[in-house]
């Protein structure tokens, strides 16, 4: 299932994006706004929001082009992307594994002081 933040953004893109179509969970069907597909049929839409594990990808069947959801929305759209970066980046952990910068220097400078100490 795509995260809360992707999916809150592609229905905020949705009216944007013409046939734009929710297929199934994770799965969503548009015209190429790139390409813009078949010139001849209008009711063609090669476009689509696809989930590969928890992450969305565009890929249109008709041009081949082929990106992130997060590189979609900043061709697309680069006010809109901005708000969904720090919407991204504000919900992340802070320290990968609980530490701090401070933390791992200081274990750095107490190591350093020890080697330099004659015996």
């Amino acid at each position: 299932m795509p995260s809360y933040i992707d999916t809150k953004y592609v229905n905020l893109l949705s009216s944007r994006l013409l046939l734009f179509k929710r297929k199934n969970e994770g799965l969503y069907n548009f015209r190429c706004p790139f390409c813009g597909d078949s010139q001849k049929s209008k009711t063609k839409a090669r476009g689509y929001f696809y989930q590969k594990r928890t992450d969305l990808f565009f890929r249109c069947h008709n041009c081949g082009e082929s990106t992130t959801f997060s590189n979609f929305l900043k061709k697309l759209d680069g006010v809109l992307y901005k708000d969904y970066a720090l919407e991204r980046r504000s919900n992340r952990p802070r320290f990968k594994y609980g530490r701090t910068r401070s933390n791992q220097t200081r274990k750095t400078s107490i190591s350093y002081q020890d080697r330099s100490s004659p015996n």
